[in-house]
C-alpha cells in the first residue's frame, strides 16, 4: 500500500474504529477500501476511496442538497501535503418527502489527488 493509501486508510479507521485492517474497513452498512493509484507528471499522487453501501443506504455528494450531510475529511495530521483535490463523479438526485438531496447508492469510487509541498519527499 502506498503512503497516500495509508493516509486515507487511517482516516477511514477513525470513522470505523472497530475495523482491524487498514486496507479494508467494513461494517454492516458500509465497506470501504483504498484503491492504489499512480503519480502524475506534475508530481501529485492519485488514489481512490471505494465505498460499497448496503442495500437501501446512500452516501452524499460534496453539496448534499436540502437534507443531506456533506462528507468531511481531515488531513491536518498529514505531512508534506499542499493540497487535496476530489474528483467527484456525477451524483444521483434523490427526492424524499419533498426534499432533494444529491449522492450515491450502491457504491462510490472517489478519485482523490494529493499534491505534496515537496515532490522529492514522501
Amino acid at each position: 500500500m502506498n503512503m497516500i493509501a495509508r493516509h486515507i486508510a487511517i482516516a477511514c479507521l477513525a470513522l470505523f474504529p472497530g475495523a482491524g485492517n487498514a486496507q479494508d474497513v467494513g461494517s454492516p452498512v458500509l465497506r470501504a477500501e483504498i484503491l492504489d493509484g499512480w503519480q502524475t507528471a506534475s508530481g501529485s499522487e492519485m488514489a481512490a476511496l471505494h465505498l460499497v453501501l448496503a442495500p437501501g443506504w446512500k452516501t452524499y455528494w460534496r453539496a448534499p442538497g436540502e437534507a443531506g450531510v456533506p462528507p468531511r475529511f481531515d488531513w491536518s495530521g498529514s505531512e508534506n501535503l499542499a493540497a487535496v483535490t476530489f474528483h467527484w463523479p456525477r451524483p444521483e438526485i434523490f427526492d424524499l418527502s419533498g426534499l432533494r438531496t444529491f449522492g450515491y447508492r450502491n457504491e462510490l469510487v472517489l478519485p482523490i489527488e494529493f499534491t505534496p509541498r515537496d515532490v522529492a519527499r514522501p
